[in-house]
């Protein structure tokens, strides 16, 4: 393998949380008097922070009737980390051969090192590698919802990740599932593998300019290992 350090999105990407999030983000969003339905609600959910997800509901759904107000942007973000975590992890299921995959990259020599880089509020982040069982795969756990870094499609999470890691954007592979990591990790430098088994759909992973769109893990592994880029 070429690379000196693989990141790896978390939500879409390793764990299939998409109802999860929304079945939260309902809930939330009832609980500031706002009722959109889960049709529109799966939507939303695309892997972009709470911060963008609240601005397009003022924006789309209210049509910009109701001005942005910091006091009660924290009462619907307060309210869905507080229903998210309630059960975190309750309907989330691991995809296919990401355990296989990831032992096999910790068992390669020399070893590469991983880390997570996502959207996520770091609350909720290694709570969810824990109970997956998966967090001894990764050296560094980044989460950067809620906290002054600023999210993917900005590339400042993935180069934070590699500083910390000691190693150049250049040698880094971006792994993720929306057209947000892809962005993020080309703006880092980096090489990006998109899996569109996620919240991404293939054509516009594509139309992305993702180096590789691979179908599942078992396509990644081989990218790596058998057939490495």
């Amino acid at each position: 393998m070429r690379f000196g350090l693989l990141l790896f999105d978390l939500d879409g990407t390793l764990l299939d949380s998409h109802h999860e999030i929304c079945l939260s983000l309902e809930l939330a969003l009832k609980d500031v008097g706002l009722h959109l339905g889960m049709p529109r609600v799966r939507q939303l959910v695309d892997g972009t922070p709470l911060e963008v997800i609240w601005q397009k509901v003022l924006r789309v759904d209210l049509g910009g009737r109701r001005a942005h107000d910091p006091e009660e942007f924290l009462r619907f973000a307060t309210s869905y980390r507080t229903h998210y975590l309630r059960d975190l992890g309750h309907a989330t299921a691991i995809y296919p051969q990401v355990y296989e995959t990831l032992a096999r990259i910790e068992a390669h020599r020399p070893h590469t090192p991983c880390a997570i880089v996502s959207n996520k509020s770091p609350a909720t982040v290694t709570p969810l590698l824990a109970r997956f069982n998966i967090a001894h795969f990764f050296q560094l756990a980044l989460g950067c919802g809620g906290t002054r870094i600023p999210a993917k499609p900005a590339p400042d999470l993935l180069l934070e990740a590699a500083r910390q890691l000691g190693q150049r954007a250049s040698a880094c592979a971006m792994i993720g599932d929306t057209c947000l990591d892809v962005e993020a990790g080309k703006r880092a430098g980096m090489t990006t593998f998109a899996i569109s088994h996620g919240m991404g759909d293939r054509g516009q992973l594509i139309e992305a300019g993702a180096d590789f769109v691979l179908a599942d893990f078992r396509a990644l592994c081989a990218a790596l290992f058998d057939h490495p880029a």
